[in-house]
């Protein structure tokens, strides 16, 4: 029983380290070779181009109505000869700008965060399961606590 009980141990320990050596030995390759692990990262995440297509409208400006005096023979009153005409409206113009832009994705990075968001994940989820277990441990021992006071107060024997 000690026996499994220690190669378990000892393949615990084992596993944790063999991540580190791994990301070891690939920071010693890529400090003597750094263009083998270029080219092997470039292999294994090639960057994704696309092009990024935007619209932006643009309303024109309102234009102020305009008054122009104009003479005129037949207006009988306060202003005779002169009169007040309004201008048509200057006419309005609407601007539709098209961006196209070239964007890169690194794909290796996306991974990465994709592999953190998991782990943030199952971490997440181990608490809340721990979380569950606490409540109801609480709860139980909260049931017990109060039965025993019960007990007490109300002077029940049992045999």
């Amino acid at each position: 029983m000690r026996y499994s009980i220690y190669i378990i141990i000892a393949l615990l320990l084992v596993s944790c380290r063999a991540e580190r050596n791994a990301v070891k030995k690939i920071m010693k390759l890529h400090a003597a070779y750094p263009g083998a692990t270029a080219a092997a990262c470039a292999g294994l995440y090639p960057p994704v181009e696309y092009t990024h297509d935007s619209v932006v409208y643009k309303p024109g400006a309102p234009s102020q109505l305009v008054y122009v005096y104009a003479d005129c023979d037949t207006v009988m009153g306060k202003q005779a000869g002169r009169i007040k005409i309004p201008c048509p409206p200057v006419h309005i113009t609407d601007t539709i700008l098209l961006y196209k832009e070239k964007q890169v994705v690194n794909r290796a990075d996306v991974e990465r965060l994709k592999e953190e968001v998991n782990k943030c994940q199952v971490a997440y989820a181990k608490r809340l399961k721990e979380r569950q277990i606490l409540l109801w441990t609480t709860i139980a021992l909260g049931m017990i606590t109060a039965i025993r006071l019960l007990k007490r107060l109300w002077s029940i024997k049992l045999i």
